[in-house]
């Protein structure tokens, strides 16, 4: 599939409280075989990991991800392996490509795993720093299990979090969970940090977290 570039990006609307779109989230499918289905990355960034393959991959998803940035207006969302932040050969590779696209660059958001980022935060904390310098946006997703080290996070200059599936499902009737992203907001707003919930799946769950103060929902409810 790297040898012949099987793969695609396929485009999720994330809308800010008054449905305006802050950016589209781009989501890697990968054809194993030729002519065969398109796999998520749920189905195949494991085994790329085992492979020590994330880096390649990772640069296949920029360079897609650079042609609609080229072609239409609008900013986009990439995630990122771990595995190729803490690796400086192919994270170098990363920041070579993104410095031929400075004005692209503005308009491209990053985002690194949670559990990655606090497993490898010294990594992680370079990454901040290089690709904040080429004018991309940085963020972590599916946060909020790792909420009490938050202190670490603090001087990264991180842009946004994207709020793990776990705390948004049936937030409309979940009392402990309004409580838990309304304080998150709060904290993370203090320091210039945008809020984001995702695999939202109704207007229920998309008023109440707008209630609460989250700065953006994306997921299969969200119109």
């Amino acid at each position: 599939a790297l040898n012949e570039d099987r793969f695609k990006l396929v485009f999720h609307p994330v809308i800010d409280p008054a449905g305006a779109q802050l950016h589209q989230e781009a989501a890697i499918r990968l054809q194993a075989q030729r002519d065969g289905d398109w796999l998520a990355a749920s189905d195949f960034i494991a085994i790329a990991a085992r492979l020590n393959l994330t880096g390649p991959v990772d640069l296949n998803v920029i360079r897609h991800a650079l042609e609609p940035l080229q072609s239409q207006a609008g900013e986009l969302a990439v995630n990122l392996s771990i595995e190729t932040i803490s690796d400086w050969g192919f994270r170098n590779k990363l920041a070579q490509l993104l410095s031929q696209y400075p004005q692209l660059c503005r308009r491209l958001w990053l985002e690194v795993p949670e559990y990655g980022a606090f497993r490898e935060l010294e990594a992680f904390r370079d990454f901040c720093r290089t690709f904040k310098e080429l004018g991309c946006r940085i963020g972590i997703e599916h946060f909020g299990h790792h909420f009490r080290e938050f202190q670490k996070l603090t001087d990264l200059g991180l842009d946004y979090l994207k709020i793990d599936a776990s705390f948004v499902r049936g937030i409309n009737q979940k009392k402990n969970n309004q409580r838990f992203l309304k304080g998150l907001c709060g904290l993370a707003h203090s320091i210039g940090i945008i809020v984001i919930a995702v695999a939202v799946q109704n207007e229920a769950e998309q008023k109440t977290l707008i209630r609460l103060g989250l700065d953006g929902v994306t997921g299969p409810g969200v119109k």
